[in-house]
């Protein structure tokens, strides 16, 4: 289980995601959450964008 900050932080940075993967995430917990995080990949460029895997 994660601490409080480390998902208020995670929550945080959801904030700035994607519209569309936020909406999709809006309502996951955060062991879901994480999971979903866990799931995405760099996509190899210098802006350190992340892609679904």
């Amino acid at each position: 289980m994660t601490d409080d900050g480390d998902s208020n932080q995670l929550k945080a940075i959801l904030v700035k995601a994607d519209p569309a993967l936020r909406d999709e995430w809006a309502g996951l917990r955060t062991p879901a959450l994480i999971r979903a995080c866990a799931r995405l990949r760099c996509r190899g460029g210098d802006d350190g964008d992340a892609v679904r895997g």
